[in-house]
């Protein structure tokens, strides 16, 4: 199920949705759909999938819990509670929990990724890139989403001409997810590059014709405006719906 999400899609998270629900159902002790769950719930709020992000939130936050109950030794349990924290904007909470999935798997991919995150949202950018960066070095034969990591750690912390070739990475691999063509934009146009942005905010609409600015800025985990100063500055260059 997990997989659908990957597609970065309405349809991919309304389907892994829908096959975890199935698998919970059948056997409600099974860890894994749970913590897919989180992930889930998490993106359609974040991504504007949901009518109701607020409701989403909790839904992940709850089923983060419910993993933990089950499994308090499973790090993709804490990784997933460390995801739906930050998302919630507790960010001290989240990174502890995403502390406590690497203490406990050293290995976890997705804690280092969701750790490298929360540190952008709370405006130490330049921190979370040895995030990445073990990410990256715990999956080398999956790298995509380390490289959206960097990339972005890159972009809020201004390093513009750094970022763009981890995202064009991403495209080259074939990427739908919108937030690719998003972020190099704005690399892109806070680079002076107009038209080569133009382009890739056709893709944001291509892959989500719903895409609003405003939507998105407010839907950003972060801890305030001040600590994504820079991201927000450069987004607000862009020729997109507000």
């Amino acid at each position: 199920a997990f997989d659908y999400t990957l597609m970065g899609t309405p349809e991919g998270h309304y389907k892994a949705k829908e096959l975890c629900q199935q698998a919970i159902a059948l056997d409600s002790n099974y860890l894994k759909p749970y913590i897919n769950l989180v992930h889930i719930w998490s993106e359609e709020a974040r991504w504007g999938f949901s009518e109701s992000p607020e409701k989403a939130l909790q839904s992940a936050h709850d089923i983060a819990q419910a993993a933990i109950n089950l499994d308090n030794t499973s790090s993709a349990a804490y990784t997933a509670m460390g995801r739906a924290l930050y998302n919630m904007k507790e960010h001290d909470k989240a990174i502890a929990a995403l502390e406590k999935a690497v203490a406990l798997n050293p290995d976890n991919t997705f804690a280092y990724f969701f750790l490298g995150w929360t540190l952008c949202y709370v405006g130490r950018a330049p921190e979370a890139i040895p995030a990445f960066e073990k990410m990256r070095r715990s999956n080398p034969l999956n790298p995509q989403w380390a490289l959206l990591g960097l990339g972005g750690a890159h972009l809020f912390a201004g390093n513009y001409e750094e970022a763009i070739p981890y995202y064009q990475k991403m495209i080259a691999g074939g990427s739908k997810f919108y937030r690719v063509y998003l972020d190099v934009a704005a690399c892109q146009v806070s680079l002076g590059l107009k038209e080569e942005a133009q382009v890739n905010c056709k893709k944001v609409l291509q892959f989500n014709p719903k895409f609003k600015m405003q939507k998105h800025i407010t839907r950003l985990p972060a801890k305030s405006p001040e600590a994504i100063k820079l991201y927000m500055q450069a987004l607000q260059k862009l020729d997109l719906p507000q």
